[in-house]
C-alpha cells in the first residue's frame, strides 16, 4: 500500500512539473534570418548571383532573385549588391531569435552626368551643358550642386529640363536654380503633388548656359547628388555621379592644343566660308561667334598669331 501511495505521489509531480519545463526550453533558440528579393526596377526581373551581406554573413539570390540569411540574434546593415548595379544597403535591421525580416532590395543602375562631359571653346563665347540622367525609376526628386573655376566660367542661365515635368507639374517656379555665388551652381526640381507614378528611364534634368570668361581648365564637378523616389516619403535612390570638363582656349586656337600657329590656319581654311549647321563649320573657327567663318575670324586669328596660353 506504501509503494502504492509513493508511485503515485511520484507520479503527480512529474506530471505537474514536465509543462514548466517545456516553458524554460522554449526561448533557448539564438538565431533569426533574413529574406528577401533582389530585383532591377526598371525591368522588373529577378538579379540573379546578386550578394547580400548582413555584418559578414552572406549568401547569393537563387534564380528567382530570392536569398535567406540565418544571423544571430541582433541588428544588422544588410547591403545588397550585384555587378552593373549599385550597392543598395539597409540599416539597422532588428532580428530576433526565432523570426524572420523580410528585405527586398531594388539595385539602380542609376547615373546624374554632364552631356556633353568634354568641351573645347574660346574666350568670349557661350556654351550650354544638359545635366542628364540615364536608367532611373520612378524618380520624383532631384538635387545637385556642381562646382567650376570661377576664374574661367561664369553661369548665365540654368533652365528645366522635360524629364520630370513631362510626366506632371513641378516645383521648379518655387525651387528656383542658384548660381548668384561665382563657381556654385545649385539646382534641384521635384514632381509636385507626388502623382502616382514618377519619372522612368533617361532624360534631361535642366540646362546650363556658361560663358567663357578666361583661358584655363575646368572640371564641372558634382559636389552633392540626391535622386529620390516616393512610397509615403521621399526614399534614396542610389546612383553614380559622373563630372564634366571643359578647356576654355585663345580665340584662334582651333585645334585647343594651346597656342595659335599654322595647324590652326590649316584647320580655320577648312571651315572658311561655312555657316551653323552646313558641313565643315567649325564653332572654334568662328571666332566672332556670329555663326559663320568669315573675313572677320581671319582679321580675329591674324591678332592672336603666336599666342600661347
Amino acid at each position: 500500500m506504501r509503494k502504492r501511495l509513493l508511485l503515485i505521489f511520484i507520479l503527480a509531480a512529474l506530471i505537474i512539473t514536465i509543462p514548466f519545463a517545456n516553458i524554460g526550453m522554449v526561448s533557448s533558440s539564438t538565431v533569426g534570418w533574413i529574406e528577401g528579393t533582389v530585383t532591377d526596377p526598371l525591368t522588373g526581373s529577378p538579379i540573379v548571383g546578386a550578394n547580400v551581406t548582413a555584418n559578414g554573413y552572406t549568401n547569393t539570390t537563387d534564380v528567382n532573385g530570392n536569398y535567406t540569411i540565418q544571423v544571430d540574434a541582433g541588428t544588422y546593415n544588410v547591403t545588397a549588391s550585384a555587378e552593373g548595379y549599385w550597392d543598395s544597403v539597409a540599416t539597422n535591421i532588428n532580428v530576433t531569435a526565432d523570426s524572420t525580416v523580410i528585405i527586398n532590395f531594388d539595385l539602380s543602375r542609376t547615373v546624374i552626368s554632364v552631356e556633353p562631359p568634354t568641351i573645347t571653346e574660346k574666350v568670349g563665347a557661350t556654351f550650354t551643358v544638359n545635366i542628364t540622367i540615364t536608367d532611373v525609376f520612378n524618380l520624383y526628386f532631384w538635387e545637385f550642386h556642381m562646382s567650376f573655376n570661377k576664374s574661367v566660367l561664369t553661369v548665365t542661365s540654368v533652365t528645366e529640363g522635360p524629364f520630370l515635368s513631362d510626366v506632371d507639374s513641378t516645383s521648379w517656379n518655387m525651387m528656383p536654380p542658384d548660381f548668384d555665388t561665382p563657381g556654385i551652381v545649385k539646382a534641384a526640381n521635384l514632381l509636385w503633388y507626388y502623382p502616382p507614378e514618377g519619372a522612368t528611364g533617361n532624360g534631361t534634368l535642366c540646362t546650363i548656359t556658361f560663358q567663357v570668361k578666361d583661358v584655363g581648365n575646368t572640371s564641372l564637378h558634382f559636389y552633392y547628388t540626391v535622386l529620390a523616389t516616393y512610397d509615403e516619403g521621399l526614399l534614396s535612390i542610389a546612383h553614380a555621379a559622373e563630372d564634366g570638363s571643359v578647356m576654355a582656349t585663345l580665340p584662334g586656337d582651333v585645334d585647343g592644343d594651346g597656342d595659335v600657329d599654322i595647324y590652326d590656319l590649316a584647320l580655320f581654311s577648312r571651315a572658311y566660308g561655312t555657316s551653323v549647321g552646313e558641313p565643315g563649320f567649325n564653332r572654334l573657327a568662328d571666332l566672332d561667334s556670329d555663326g559663320d567663318v568669315d573675313l572677320d575670324d581671319l582679321n580675329l586669328y591674324a591678332e592672336n598669331y603666336g599666342k600661347t596660353v
